[in-house]
């Protein structure tokens, strides 16, 4: 899905019109881009983490040279998945449905 594409959703399932879904969905993932690059980690209930990992220094071979490297500490970022995604993953609940096996709609 891209941007447009959530926005289009986002319009259909608010009510708004385009503009007025585009400048919500803009400010939401302005906010997210802003806090990580603050070195926060975002929580959205539902949909999963993005948090910062610490990958301290470390020594590798170089493939070409075969000399040893020192490979300086970073911060990554990860995203963990709900439960919900973990449920789809294994099978649990149904791609597209929103809901898990043997409940009703």
């Amino acid at each position: 899905m891209t941007l447009t594409e959530l926005v289009e959703k986002v319009a259909r399932a608010t009510g708004y019109d385009y503009e007025e879904a585009w400048a919500l969905t803009d400010e939401i993932v302005k906010a997210v881009i802003r806090e990580l690059g603050n070195g926060e980690d975002i929580k959205i209930r539902g949909l999963g983490t993005f948090m910062w990992v610490s990958h301290g220094e470390r020594k590798r071979r170089h493939p070409r040279t075969k000399e040893l490297v020192v490979v300086p500490p970073r911060q990554v970022l990860r995203f963990r998945p709900s439960k919900f995604f973990k449920e789809v993953d294994r099978g649990e609940v149904q791609r597209g449905s929103g809901q898990r096996e043997g409940e009703a709609g």
